[in-house]
């Protein structure tokens, strides 16, 4: 008799209870089965470890709850999850991230016992319009092209953050503690490299619900571009000869000219993109539109 996968949902979190709280609510409400769900949490304050110890499912034993002590930074965080996870598949899923649909996960039990797949990359979605409504971060035919050849992730990351993938535990690879903005993308080009057995779930949605100040993009800020050229360094001496590197690290003049252009198309497309997103965008789903008016009276 064929037994449900465990799922191990693991969310790294700083300063962030609201994300928390949603998550954790959209557990409750998915009634999933056969899971784990690992918190660590790299705070300086107590907030999140009062909210997590308060909730239903902690009490109920359905949460694995660390406190780092010290603070281990993102990506440390990250790979400690990853470490102790003992699912079937895992789900790195960050704090101001969710799943959009309560029959997320009976979705994604049907697709791996029908597919058994290594990887299972979801399609990332943002709030518009006063979060009344949702649009895509990329179209699927955008995706499946980058997917097919990976190591355009490292100049156009199309999928999104670590949390819009599902990933079978004998793939389990750590991210490079020696990056901070490629790390992302640097750590799917790798698992690429290792299986074909891949697919895309349309279907499966994820919501980024905030534009967080503390997020990584916005601490890193102005400094991303010094810490991209060093980055990109080090990824050259892990993965030799990528075509990739023809436009991360231009060397001739026709090369950089090249760059340009690459870009100024990209820059186009994307423009395009981000006013069809709009056009096309779906209502927010019902349950998070209660659970966003939930959490706003709850921190007035």
């Amino acid at each position: 008799m064929n037994t449900k996968p465990i799922i191990s949902i693991l969310i790294p979190t700083y300063e962030h209870p609201r994300g928390v709280i949603l998550i954790l609510n959209f557990i409750s409400r998915s009634k999933i089965k056969n899971y784990e769900c690992i918190i660590r949490d790299d705070s300086d304050s107590d907030d999140i470890q009062k909210i997590v110890k308060s909730h239903q499912l902690y009490r109920e034993g359905n949460i694995n709850f660390f406190k780092n002590n010290p603070v281990l930074g993102a990506v440390k965080n990250w790979n400690n999850l990853i470490k102790i996870a003992k699912g079937d598949y895992l789900m790195l899923l960050h704090h101001d991230e969710c799943p959009a649909d309560l029959n997320f996960f009976d979705e994604l039990n049907k697709m791996i016992s029908l597919k058994n797949p290594s990887i299972i990359f979801l399609r990332c979605f943002h709030y518009s319009f006063s979060k009344s409504r949702i649009r895509f971060h990329m179209p699927v035919w955008l995706i499946k092209f980058v997917l097919s050849k990976p190591d355009i992730l490292l100049l156009h990351n199309v999928v999104g953050a670590p949390s819009n993938m599902v990933l079978h535990r004998s793939l389990i690879c750590y991210f490079d503690e020696n990056l901070r903005w490629l790390v992302d993308a640097e750590w799917m080009v790798r698992l690429l490299k290792t299986t074909k057995n891949w697919i895309l779930a349309d279907k499966l949605r994820v919501i980024s619900c905030d534009e967080l100040q503390k997020s990584i993009t916005a601490v890193l800020g102005n400094d991303i571009p010094a810490i991209r050229k060093d980055e990109i360094k080090i990824i050259e001496l892990k993965h030799k000869n990528l075509p990739v590197f023809k436009f991360l690290k231009p060397k001739s003049l026709f090369q950089r000219i090249y760059y340009k252009l690459e870009q100024l198309i990209w820059l186009i497309i994307r423009s395009t993109l981000y006013i069809f997103s709009y056009l096309f965008s779906r209502a927010t789903p019902k349950w998070l539109k209660e659970e966003n008016v939930y959490i706003a009276d709850t921190n007035k």
